[in-house]
């Protein structure tokens, strides 16, 4: 029995260099003269796509319209029991599966194209309205409004004081003997 490797069982069914040869020039590619040639900068293309700015801004202001519009039902005494059709949080992480990438990958875009970014802040601008009608309209839980603002719009309940005053310390001759 004769002792072959993987490589020279390739080399018995007919691997050839003049082959190989052939292979790597037709890869090669030549640009006519008038042409620059960009060389690929590597990794995957962007799926991102300007159409996505305003599709961003519309699909948090369908949100805001069926808050404005919703269908309510009310006691004795006009006081809102609670809103039939449920209306569901619009976030950026929603939009980003809509899309089909991950909310970071919404944050970068809003990083590389100033577009986007603009639309983004529009559209948590709206996000944050929502939030606050919602809650103000008895549509959602306090909690889980409250939830809402504090995670997504950055509300707190940290109040910052800053003191700007100056103490000054005397010391008796009797304190010295410490």
């Amino acid at each position: 029995m004769k002792n072959k490797n993987r490589y020279t069982d390739v080399m018995d069914v007919g691997f050839n260099d003049d082959i190989m040869e052939r292979e790597t020039q037709s890869d090669v590619m030549v640009a006519p003269e008038p042409f620059l040639v960009v060389k690929n900068r590597g990794g995957r293309p962007t799926l991102y796509r300007p159409e996505y700015c305003e599709h961003l801004v519309d699909w948090f202001q369908a949100g805001l319209e069926e808050i404005t519009n919703p269908e309510r039902v009310t006691n004795k005494i006009g006081d809102i029991k609670h809103v039939t059709a449920p209306i569901f949080p619009r976030t950026i992480a929603g939009y980003a599966c809509i899309v089909g990438v991950g909310a970071d990958c919404l944050t970068d875009w809003a990083s590389k194209h100033a577009e986007f970014g603009r639309a983004m802040k529009t559209a948590k601008a709206i996000q944050e309205q929502c939030a606050a009608m919602m809650t103000a309209t008895g549509a959602w839980t306090p909690s889980f409004g409250i939830f809402m603002l504090k995670n997504c719009s950055g509300w707190t309940d940290r109040v910052d004081i800053t003191l700007d005053s100056q103490v000054t310390l005397t010391f008796d001759a009797a304190d010295s003997e410490v």
